[in-house]
């Protein structure tokens, strides 16, 4: 009983949304599925998996109801912005090219 009123309950939730909104929470629902396909106990959150969430972030007011597998907290741990994100991670790459090139 109370099955059924929980899906008769999200049919209409899901009607009054605006259909951008149903479309970005399917994509974040996938691709928490996407993480847990992966194996093991615990879910890895890679920096892609971060990246896609600081931008769904940027566009989206209720990524924070979508997600399941992680805290909110956890995702985004003081991000300033995206260009920050992906700033740290150029210079971490970038680091990583140099340090081969000096051992060769």
């Amino acid at each position: 009983m109370t099955d059924s009123l929980l899906l008769l309950l999200a049919f209409f939730n899901s009607t009054l949304k605006e259909r951008r909104d149903l479309a970005l929470e399917n994509l974040a629902l996938r691709q928490q599925l996407a993480v847990l396909k992966q194996g093991g106990k615990r879910p890895a959150i890679k920096k892609k998996d971060r990246l896609f969430w600081v931008w769904l972030s940027r566009i989206w007011k209720g990524w924070r109801e979508s997600l399941v597998i992680v805290k909110p907290e956890t995702v985004i741990p003081g991000v300033a912005s995206v260009s920050d994100f992906i700033g740290r991670s150029c210079r971490a790459a970038d680091t990583a090219v140099v340090l081969r090139s000096v051992r060769r």
